[in-house]
């Protein structure tokens, strides 16, 4: 699927403010009795009464065991704990000081729990997520929240929002249909936050303008360009989160920014490591919103360049591409760097994996993997070797590619498919001159799984060298056909000295016949030499 999926996006937020309150408690119903009509006793069960719980005002530990207290009476066990840590980066990718905190609490029933602190340790959000469809847990979670009575700032479908001073409250449902329109299952959510005020404003305010957008522009000045655009249809932001940065494998990916809309819309606006626009991503729970979204953004006039198998109709507007979701009302702008903006072409990639590699050389056709490694990397590329930059080359090869594999260092990957300048066993070729990287990716190989289906020759300045050691190059070659090749090589090679030996044996017979030849010319010679002697002897006498 070639849509960006962005994670992490919430669906709304808040929180409620009350003091902690006591147990609430029901009134016991006494068992009826029977009455004419009825031959037995009708004994009405009671629901469990989960207690409201202030959880801004407990540290993440005592939220835990709170919260696993209060949902065992609803005979829900708590399964498992995953803690996971955020932190700020700067802008080398260099990981700095504690951000946040969040503990994933996994349930069984299908319930599971999220308790975000900050740096502080002080709670700022607790999301729930409920698959079961157990209205009755919903309830009882809704009712220990006790965001009921705070006033209403938004409602859109099956998506509600509440908010008690800096906290917001959002309560949201997800129907899942299968293609016959039969249910298949229902999900709830639930979530309160702390927030802070939108205050923004930028030096120079320009109205949103999807047709006008680049690399270089301001995600601060485009999300504050969006909320007045919101403002216009109807719709009024909730709040903001900060901007996060997004890690993979603890490695500085991107930065994420969320902002939570009325009428069940969601903005997160996606930055490079540098800081650049990359992506946009609006959404809305409400389809008669998406239809005014998509009417106003006015994306559907651009040109349309294709529809995928998941309904994804794709629009081109320059270096500006817009994927539109009907099924998932959703809207993408992805924010392409320029052709001659190699600079950030090359910021916008990341190093692959060995596995990843090999994967993507296996993934299909050559022309399929062509368009993998163009959407993915920077191909059609070429090196200024006096500027020493890159520079773009319309006519370049495809499978010559480029990454970047840290902040000031690049390597070239090449994909062979029958190409005559590589040995024919060669599948893929890396250079760089970023040391590490190469030298990780040499131990990648030696773990990965094919392992076993892959040989290698490494080099540094063009000469052949032993691993370990240092190299700038590494030839990754096809071991079965390696194989072939090489026996193929040795049996052409015997076949020459077979036929090296063949023809020196028969210069040396050709040679002996000659001189046999000559034996013979000589002794006839002599005879005649003789017969003449013989005969001018005899005239004599």
């Amino acid at each position: 699927m070639k849509k960006i999926i962005f994670i992490g996006i919430l669906l709304g937020a808040a929180v409620f403010g009350c003091q902690l309150n006591a147990q609430v408690k029901r009134p016991v119903v006494k068992p009826k009795t029977a009455t004419a009509k009825s031959k037995s006793p009708i004994t009405v069960t009671k629901e469990p009464v989960l207690r409201k719980i202030d959880f801004f005002s407990l540290s993440p530990d005592d939220a835990v065991q709170t919260l696993n207290d209060e949902l065992k009476k609803l005979k829900i066990t708590l399964n498992d704990i995953n803690e996971e840590s955020s932190y700020y980066y700067d802008i080398t990718g260099k990981r700095g000081d504690l951000l946040s905190t969040s503990r994933t609490l996994v349930f069984d029933n299908k319930f599971q729990a999220i308790i975000t602190s900050d740096e502080d340790d002080l709670i700022q959000e607790v999301s729930f997520s409920m698959y079961s469809g157990n209205t009755k847990q919903v309830k009882a979670v809704r009712n220990m929240m006790a965001y009921g009575g705070w006033p209403q700032v938004a409602l859109a479908d099956n998506d509600t929002t509440y908010k008690n001073g800096d906290i917001i409250a959002n309560s949201s449902s997800y129907i899942n249909k299968n293609d016959k329109g039969e249910v298949l299952n229902e999900s709830y959510t639930v979530l309160i936050k702390r927030i802070v005020p939108y205050t923004y404003v930028p030096k120079n305010f320009k109205p949103f303008d999807p047709t006008s957008l680049n690399v270089y522009n301001n995600a601060e000045d485009i999300g504050y360009a969006i909320v007045e655009l919101m403002k216009k249809i109807g719709i009024n932001l909730l709040y903001k989160n900060e901007n996060r940065p997004i890690t993979l494998d603890e490695v500085l990916s991107n930065y994420s920014c969320d902002y939570k809309f009325s009428n069940g819309v969601s903005l997160t606006i996606n930055t490079s490591i540098a800081r650049k626009l990359k992506f946009i991503f609006i959404d809305s729970s409400d389809p008669i919103t998406f239809s005014k979204l998509k009417k106003t953004l006015g994306v559907l006039q651009w040109q349309k360049t294709e529809s995928d198998e998941n309904d994804d109709d794709y629009y081109n507007h320059d270096n500006v591409i817009a994927i539109v979701s009907s099924y998932g009302k959703d809207i993408v702008f992805r924010i392409n760097p320029l052709p001659g903006d190699t600079k950030t072409r090359l910021e916008n990639t990341s190093a692959p994996t060995f596995n990843e590699l090999v994967e993507l050389y296996q993934s299909g056709t050559s022309d399929e993997v062509a368009e993998s490694i163009t959407s993915s990397y920077m191909n059609q590329i070429k090196v200024d070797t006096v500027k020493n930059i890159l520079i773009p080359d319309p006519v370049g090869d495809k499978f010559d590619f480029y990454y970047a594999t840290s902040s000031n260092a690049y390597a070239r990957c090449y994909f062979n498919y029958n190409n005559p300048i590589f040995n024919k066993s060669t599948r893929i070729y890396i250079g760089s001159s970023d040391m590490d990287y190469m030298k990780n990716m040499m131990a990648q190989y030696l773990s990965s799984e094919f392992r076993s289906k892959y040989i290698y020759e490494m080099k540094m300045d063009g000469k052949t060298v032993s691993y370990p050691g240092n190299f700038d190059q590494i030839w990754f070659r096809d071991k079965v056909a390696s194989e072939l090749q090489t026996a193929q090589i040795l049996a052409e090679k015997q076949r020459q000295d077979e036929e090296v030996a063949r023809r020196k044996e028969q210069d040396r017979l050709d040679a002996i016949e000659k001189q046999k030849q000559r034996d013979a010319k000589s002794a006839e010679t002599l005879k005649i030499m003789e017969s003449i002697l013989k005969g001018s002897f005899g005239k004599k006498q």
